[in-house]
């Protein structure tokens, strides 16, 4: 199976005390997924005060080790509108993957999108969702499966962590097993 990951990784200032953590927990994902038969690509955008896509659609193999420069405030509508609108052209133009996988995970509620609202992001992701994109949703400090149905997601993968470095290890550590589950066809 041809799977897309796209991941939206928080790098905003809240993130500097755990970044360490982020980048191995991000770095441990990448590894358990390069362990499952299937073609697999991976695109990452960070965001802080405005995205950025750090890569995209590199193979599993290829994807380097996470380094986040934690700063800013959190534009988190921005790095999904921007991600999906991008991500989901190139998708839908090269016909490739058989499973795409959204994984957003924050440490923070939006406070510094500019570009994008709230209801044109849950207008992206139930247009996304109803074309068989999988949606998770992976936070700290607050209730995931709120946030998560906020910004539009029907899915019920979604995690909230307790915050710090243990947070982000349990986030990436559901990550990998829900994205695992989704590779091999198991029920997540």
């Amino acid at each position: 199976m041809n799977t897309e990951i796209i991941f939206i990784a928080d790098e905003s200032g809240s993130m500097s005390v755990i970044k360490h953590d982020a980048n191995g927990a991000f770095d441990q994902f990448v590894s358990e997924q390069r362990a499952i038969e299937g073609e697999c690509r991976m695109s990452l955008t960070t965001f802080a005060n405005e995205p950025q896509v750090r890569y995209e659609a590199r193979d599993i193999k290829e994807v380097p080790p996470l380094d986040l420069h934690p700063s800013g405030n959190t534009a988190l509508f921005d790095a999904i509108g921007v991600t999906m609108n991008r991500q989901g052209e190139r998708i839908a133009r090269e016909k490739w993957a058989d499973l795409v996988i959204l994984a957003v995970i924050t440490d923070g509620q939006e406070n510094a999108s500019r570009e994008y609202s709230l209801p044109v992001i849950r207008t992206m992701i139930e247009h996304a969702e109803s074309n068989g994109w999988k949606v998770m949703y992976l936070a700290s400090g607050q209730d995931a499966f709120k946030a998560a149905a906020n910004i539009g997601s029907k899915s019920m993968l979604a995690a909230s962590v307790g915050l710090g470095g243990a947070g982000q290890r349990a986030a990436y550590s559901y990550a990998s097993e829900q994205t695992t589950s989704l590779r091999t066809g198991k029920t997540p």
